[in-house]
């Protein structure tokens, strides 16, 4: 190797900018199904898709990620919380 960067942007400039995640990747991230993101979107708990064409939707990575962040710590003393999204 002759320090060329294996890809063509380097980690923190992908970090610094927003982009578009289709619903699997979305998935992914959350660790989540993709049904259980159609749920909780229809139920308004979950970010909401974007129009991106006319026929594609994707969801904002920092949305997706603020999600993440706005959910509840577990208690794992308190056995009702359990594994519920």
């Amino acid at each position: 190797m002759n320090g060329t960067p294996l890809f063509r942007y380097e980690v923190e400039d992908v970090m610094q900018h927003d982009r578009f995640n289709r619903k699997p990747e979305a998935a992914r991230i959350t660790g989540l199904s993709e049904v259980t993101l159609w749920r909780l979107e229809k139920e308004g708990k979950f970010c909401r898709r974007r129009q991106l064409s006319t026929n594609s939707v994707g969801y904002l990575l920092s949305e997706v990620n603020a999600w993440m962040e706005a959910r509840p710590v577990s208690d794992p003393g308190n056995p009702a919380q359990g594994e519920a999204a």
